[in-house]
């Protein structure tokens, strides 16, 4: 064996490590987030569809033109900003279901940034939930907020 063999061999082996902790890194993602995250995108997905399936009314009053959105509450510029959400979730989710084959340098530099963007979503969807049982509660018991 030649001694640049050994050395070579041995970054072999140090990357096949760095791609099993990567793998593993994700796999726990997977499995404590995507039901989670799936459900996230699903109420946006829906969210997306309704605002691009419900009718614009344009109204021209003088030199201005208005849009309002028929039968909600929605407004015009937060389609744009559910269609972002929905595509970061898309893209997390397709993250985290990743094969063993497909783990690549650029993953793992990309891997903090996607756990990061996971929290935030978890803990965000979490007090949003925590809320809204709050409000039921309240509403039951007929305390003011």
């Amino acid at each position: 064996m030649q001694p640049g063999q050994v050395c070579s061999d041995e970054n072999q082996i140090d990357a096949q490590w760095e791609f099993q902790e990567v793998y593993q890194k994700i796999q726990m993602l997977k499995e404590m987030c995507l039901p989670e995250l799936s459900e996230m995108h699903q109420i946006i997905a829906n969210k997306v569809s309704q605002i691009d399936s419900s009718p614009w009314t344009i109204l021209l009053t003088g030199s201005d033109t208005f849009m309002s959105y028929a039968g909600s509450r929605q407004k015009p510029d937060e389609s744009p900003t559910f269609l972002k959400i929905k595509e970061i979730l898309e893209r997390i989710i397709a993250f985290i279901q990743a094969s063993k084959s497909d783990i690549s340098p650029a993953m793992k530099e990309e891997l903090p940034s996607i756990e990061d963007q996971i929290m935030i979503f978890i803990n965000i969807n979490r007090s949003n939930a925590v809320e809204h049982r709050q409000i039921r509660f309240c509403h039951k018991l007929h305390v003011p907020l």
